[in-house]
């Protein structure tokens, strides 16, 4: 009989990730079943997400050689709440070296625009832009927002062709950046940032010669056919309501 409690009681402990007592029926003496991870929840851990899930993704690991709980039960869904927490830069050093190490699979950069809420991302992003200018690059590794910076690498990887259209139309109506600065040169886009924060304070940035300069340097090099692709994107969203290529670009009186 004594046998069999025991066995039921490490079959529970073995499933539930908690430590079972047993009391001997003379008295006095207590024996803990635990398991291999004999310290419980490790005192790294301090996110309630996590450490409500560790002991579950554990036990999961033993049998499936991976922590990832699927969806379709409260854990999987934990599972994915911890992923997004990861993306938001709202889980410690140690939490994350942990995850590693049990070969947690996080989101790729893409999955972050497939899992995210849009317009909670996009709204984040047009008061990003709002805040700065008229930029709508934040960098990847943004401390101030980590998911808006991954979400948008993660747009810009997946690319127009592989994203819902209407999201395609909203990001156009901002004039987001479908490269990015590294892809562009970090002159070019120095001058070209320069120039769209003044326009976007309502200066006319042609009545100032060597902005005139800058601007007519890169007509000459769409007319010969050696501005990129990305370049002329940007320039055409700088000159909106223009032809640029042709145009005078002469000071308005």
């Amino acid at each position: 009989m004594r046998a069999t409690l025991m066995t039921i009681l490490l079959s529970l402990q073995y499933r539930t990730g908690q430590s079972f007592v047993l009391y001997s029926h003379r008295g006095g003496t207590v024996k803990r079943f635990l398991s291999d991870y004999s310290e419980g929840i490790p005192t790294e851990i301090q996110n309630a997400v996590l450490k409500s899930i560790y002991l579950d993704m554990v036990n999961f690991s033993r049998e499936n050689g991976n922590p990832n709980i699927p969806l379709g039960s409260k854990e999987g869904r934990q599972c994915e709440q911890l992923r997004r927490l990861a993306v938001q830069g709202k889980l410690s050093e140690q939490e994350m070296e942990l995850l590693q190490k049990m070969n947690f699979r996080f989101y790729s950069l893409e999955q972050v625009y497939e899992t995210a809420d849009f317009d909670e991302l996009y709204g984040r992003l047009v008061n990003y832009r709002n805040e700065n200018d008229g930029d709508v690059s934040p960098p990847k590794k943004y401390h101030k927002d980590p998911e808006l910076g991954a979400w948008v690498t993660g747009i810009r990887r997946k690319g127009k062709g592989h994203l819902d259209p209407d999201h395609v139309k909203k990001l156009d109506d901002i004039q987001f950046d479908w490269v990015g600065p590294r892809g562009c040169g970090s002159q070019f886009m120095t001058q070209y940032r320069e120039l769209l924060r003044r326009k976007s304070q309502g200066e006319d940035i042609l009545q100032d010669e060597a902005a005139r300069k800058w601007l007519r340097a890169q007509q000459e090099a769409a007319k010969r056919g050696t501005l990129s692709e990305t370049r002329r994107h940007y320039m055409e969203a700088l000159m909106q309501g223009k032809d640029w290529v042709t145009d005078s670009l002469q000071r308005q009186s």
